[in-house]
């Protein structure tokens, strides 16, 4: 009990950081906030979502929460639908059939707008929260993906896919002590996942490592997320460069 409560300690800290206020609707912009990094885990550290096969932000498998089961239309009228929200905007059906066009049609600005419009009118529910985070982060804006994804942990604090996410966020502002600490509370809370799963996470997590120049504890944990997940090339490739490092920096691994 006592190591649950430190662990989650340090993810409260870690994840709630920036939370401020609820995500609202805002006016359109045409040029989204780009946060650059300024380590080298844009060009060499690779990391994933949680599925084992690697996908992105807002391609990403999430559970569904209150999520009504609704079959995509063969066809897909997008005033249709955007008529149909005005005139019954309680009605969750219209929603989810426009963010499942909006993601065939890669509109990430468009399914941010709507799933803020959702919150606005269906209330926030945790997969509403993750569809805000995964569209801010596609577009660019970390803070706010954070921001959504701690109202997606209040309803569902043990979720460690949540946390992952957040992980993936907080490397791209650089704060990499705080994605160690949320990349090991998705192993915390993940325990019972998939063995490639578990993979993922602790590519990621050996990621932001390698970001604080740790570089035995980014092979040790790339080394570990191979043995779960041995097939997985991005943990092969991040790896092998780190072993490269290691052996021109003359750090030893004994």
């Amino acid at each position: 009990m006592k190591r649950f409560t430190s662990i989650l300690l340090i993810v409260i800290t870690a994840t709630f950081l920036y939370a401020q206020e609820e995500p609202k609707a805002e006016p359109k912009q045409e040029n989204p906030k780009e946060t650059v990094s300024s380590s080298s885990v844009e060009s060499t550290s690779k990391v994933e979502i949680t599925e084992p096969e690697p996908q992105t932000a807002s391609s990403a498998t999430v559970k569904k929460e209150l999520v009504p089961k609704v079959s995509v239309p063969t066809v897909m009228d997008e005033n249709r639908l955007l008529s149909a929200i005005e005139n019954n905007p309680k009605e969750p059906d219209y929603y989810y059939k426009l963010f499942r066009l909006y993601s065939s049609q890669n509109k990430h600005k468009e399914k941010l707008k709507i799933a803020l419009k959702a919150i606005q009118n269906l209330g926030g529910n945790a997969e509403l929260y993750i569809i805000v985070g995964d569209e801010n982060k596609f577009l660019g804006d970390f803070q706010k993906a954070i921001i959504a994804y701690q109202f997606a942990l209040r309803m569902r604090p043990s979720d460690p896919n949540i946390y992952n996410r957040v992980g993936l966020s907080l490397l791209k502002i650089s704060n990499f002590n705080q994605a160690e600490a949320a990349f090991k509370a998705a192993l915390f809370f993940g325990s019972e996942e998939s063995n490639p799963t578990k993979g993922v996470f602790y590519n990621n997590l050996a990621v932001a490592y390698e970001a604080m120049r740790d570089l035995k504890n980014a092979y040790k944990y790339f080394q570990v997320a191979l043995k779960y997940y041995p097939s997985y090339t991005t943990a092969q490739d991040n790896i092998a460069r780190v072993q490269k490092n290691l052996k021109e920096t003359g750090i030893s691994l004994d």
